[in-house]
C-alpha cells in the first residue's frame, strides 16, 4: 500500500509515518525534512524515493496547498492514496506550538490557505487524529 499522509499542521503526520515504519514495516519518507536538509537538491531525493519499487511506502508532508499541487497530483498518479489529517484545530494548534520551531502566524497562514482550497478534488480519506477531549488518539487507531 502506498500512502500520502498530509493535513493541517500539528496533526501528527510525521509521528504516524514513523509509527507505521517501526511497527508495520512501511518505508517512510518525510518530504518536509528532506527539503529542509537538502534545499533545492531535495527534489532529487523525492524523485529517488518515488522511483523505489517497494509497495509499502508512506510519504508524510505538510504540503503548501498554494504551491505544491502539481507534485501532490503526481504522487497520487503513482498510486498513493491521500490521507488528510484534520479535526480539532485548537488541539492541532497546541501540538504545533509544542514544536517551537515555527511561529504561530505560519500556522494561521497555512490554515487560511487550506480553508480556501477544494480539498475534495484530491479525494482524500479524512481522518481526525484527536479524541473528543482534544488529545491524540492512540497511533494504532
Amino acid at each position: 500500500m502506498k500512502l500520502l499522509i498530509v493535513g493541517i499542521p500539528g496533526t501528527g503526520k510525521t509521528s504516524i509515518g514513523n509509527y507505521l515504519q517501526a511497527e508495520k514495516g512501511y518505508k517512510h519518507f518525510d518530504i518536509e525534512s528532506v527539503l529542509k536538509k537538502y534545499g533545492n537538491d531535495g527534489m532529487v531525493k523525492v524523485n529517488e524515493f518515488l522511483a523505489l519499487p517497494e509497495e509499502d511506502k508512506i510519504i508524510t508532508w505538510g504540503f503548501r496547498v498554494d504551491a505544491d499541487e502539481s507534485l501532490v497530483r503526481r504522487i497520487q498518479g503513482l498510486g498513493y492514496r491521500m490521507i488528510w489529517l484534520d479535526g480539532n484545530r485548537n488541539s492541532a494548534r497546541r501540538e504545533f506550538l509544542k514544536r517551537a520551531d515555527v511561529p504561530e502566524e505560519l500556522f494561521e497562514l497555512q490554515i487560511s490557505k487550506i480553508d480556501n482550497v477544494d480539498l475534495e478534488s484530491y479525494q482524500p480519506i479524512r481522518v481526525n487524529p484527536f479524541d473528543q477531549n482534544g488529545f491524540f488518539l492512540p497511533k494504532e487507531k
